[in-house]
């Protein structure tokens, strides 16, 4: 036998038994795999009901949810409604409460003039008093 020939038969004989060791390890996950599945489908087939009764229940909890949805929905609107018109009235209150305050403004300059003018009529009076004294 060659070189060449005995080079080729050995990397056959790894080439095989790699494949059988692969094969080997294939057929353990495989069977394992199996395993499992046999299983999950002995779960799935002995609750059926409880399968349709989760079902069921996820239904009903979806149907509250868009109940409860629909009335966040409508107590929004309302809240719109209601804040509008709470923001119309601050406006009429804030139109008022600045020509209120243009009246205080405007009655506190004239409270100013008359204790001016009363000082000034003090002063006077007092002048009046030292001239004919």
């Amino acid at each position: 036998m060659t070189t060449e020939q005995l080079l080729f038969v050995v990397g056959a004989i790894v080439i095989g038994v790699s494949s059988l060791t692969g094969a080997a390890l294939g057929w353990r996950a495989l069977g394992k795999a199996g395993a499992g599945l046999r299983y999950t489908d002995g779960s799935l087939a002995d609750s059926p009901a409880s399968v349709e009764r989760q079902v069921a229940q996820a239904r009903i909890v979806i149907s509250d949810g868009d109940a409860s949805a629909r009335r966040a929905t409508w107590a929004l609107a309302q809240f719109d409604q209601r804040a509008d018109v709470a923001s119309a009235k601050m406006r009429a209150s804030r139109t008022a409460s600045d020509s209120l305050r243009a009246r205080l403004v405007d009655g506190q300059i004239n409270v100013a003039r008359l204790r001016a003018a009363v000082r000034l009529l003090t002063r006077l009076n007092d002048f009046r008093r030292e001239f004919w004294a």
